[in-house]
C-alpha cells in the first residue's frame, strides 16, 4: 500500500510539472453528468453478538453490482480549489430482490493538481446525507466519498473522463430499538465507477 501510495504521488508531481501552467482562474464553474455503475464494498456490523460483523464484495454483502447516476456544479475558490454540491441516486439489488436505493445529497470539495486546455486530474471529497431505501424502510444517514476524476476535454468547453472512489455511509438505531435493530447498525461502503460528462465555463 505504501509502494502504491509513493508511485501515486510521483506520477501526479509529474503531470503537474508536464502541465504546469494553470488553466482555471478565480469564479470559473463546472458542471458535471456522471452515470455508471457501483460494486457493493463492505457492510461492518459493530453491534452484532452473532453472525458475521465484516462483509465484503457481492457474495458478503449479499447484493449485486448495481447503477449510478448524479448532477454536480461547482465554483473555483482559486485556480486549484472548486466547491460546489452534488445529488444522486444509486440502486442496488438484494439477493432476496429488494432495492437498496441510496439518495445522497453533498457539499463538494475538488482539488485540481494537473489541468490544461485538454486533460485534468481532480480529487474530490463529498460530506452530507444520504436517504437510503431498503423494501419500505427510509433512514436518513451521514454519508462520504472520495473520488479521482481524468478528465479529457475534446473543446474548450467539453470534456469526458472516468470517475471512481468509495463511498460511505452509517446508518445507527439506539440500544433501545425494538425487534433488535441495534444489531443492525451498520458502516456500508460502495465502489462507484462512472463516466463524467463535464462542462466549464
Amino acid at each position: 500500500m505504501k509502494k502504491f501510495t509513493i508511485v501515486l504521488l510521483l506520477l501526479i508531481l509529474a503531470c503537474s510539472a508536464v502541465f504546469a501552467d494553470s488553466y482555471y482562474e478565480k469564479g470559473d464553474t463546472m458542471f458535471s453528468v456522471n452515470a455508471g455503475i457501483t460494486y457493493p464494498g463492505f457492510l461492518f456490523f459493530p453491534n452484532r453478538t452473532s453472525g458475521d460483523k465484516f462483509v465484503a464484495g457481492v457474495s458478503g454483502t449479499h447484493m449485486a453490482i448495481g447503477g449510478y447516476a448524479s448532477l454536480s456544479y461547482q465554483v473555483f475558490l482559486n485556480r486549484s480549489l472548486a466547491l460546489g454540491g452534488q445529488i444522486g441516486y444509486a440502486f442496488n439489488n438484494s439477493q432476496a430482490g429488494i432495492i437498496f436505493a441510496t439518495v445522497p445529497i453533498t457539499g463538494k470539495l475538488t482539488f485540481v493538481p494537473v489541468q490544461s486546455s485538454t486533460f485534468d486530474l481532480k480529487f474530490s471529497f463529498n460530506g452530507g446525507v444520504s436517504v437510503l431505501r431498503y423494501n419500505t424502510n427510509r433512514f436518513l444517514s451521514p454519508f462520504a466519498s472520495i473520488t479521482v476524476n481524468p478528465t479529457y476535454y475534446f473543446n474548450n468547453s467539453w470534456g469526458v473522463g472516468i470517475e471512481a472512489g468509495m463511498w460511505a455511509w452509517y446508518e445507527s438505531y439506539p440500544e433501545s430499538s425494538s425487534n433488535n435493530k441495534y444489531e443492525d447498525t451498520c458502516l456500508g461502503a460502495m465502489v462507484p465507477i462512472t463516466i463524467s460528462l463535464t462542462y466549464r465555463h
